[in-house]
């Protein structure tokens, strides 16, 4: 790995190391998006990271559409738990970055895997970067079984 490849820019640094806390309540969901809707003159990302990084931000009424799309996938998909767990913001009281997890998709308690498990969507103040494709350069090279076994397959 080359010294470089080590340097996060400020967005893949929060993304992957910034500090978050859990929203545990749709209590705090709702109040975690009308604080952001509360931020006029903020310019929110929001990164469905099944697609590509978004170029533009969101104002204002696209911003209420986008969470009430989130809020209603959630409630879809978690019809009757009491609990959230899978929101996360940097600062519920003044969020500049959130992450939102799909629950389908959050993995186990005992997973080892290196890669880690990422959210179906994040909302930030800083504009997104493909957070796949910098993961796969991080990845290591593929060992010697590895290129064994790819050699045997074809």
């Amino acid at each position: 790995m080359n010294p470089e490849s080590k340097v996060l820019s400020p967005y893949l640094q929060s993304f992957l190391q910034g500090r978050f806390r859990c929203l545990l309540r749709w209590e705090e969901l709702d109040a975690l998006w009308a604080t952001l809707l509360e931020q006029r003159e903020a310019a929110w990302h929001a990164y469905d990271l099944e697609g590509p990084p978004p170029t533009a931000t969101l104002d204002g009424p696209a911003l209420r559409e986008y969470t009430q799309m989130l809020t209603a996938t959630l409630r879809g998909l978690l019809p009757h738990q009491a609990h959230l767990g899978i929101v996360y913001a940097d600062d519920p009281a003044h969020p500049t970055f959130v992450k939102v997890y799909h629950p389908r998709r959050i993995g186990g308690c005992s997973t080892t895997n290196a890669v880690p498990v990422l959210p179906g969507w994040a909302l930030s103040h800083l504009p997104p970067e493909d957070v796949h494709a910098h993961l796969a350069a991080q990845a290591p090279p593929a060992g010697r079984f590895s290129r064994l076994v790819g050699r045997l397959r074809g």
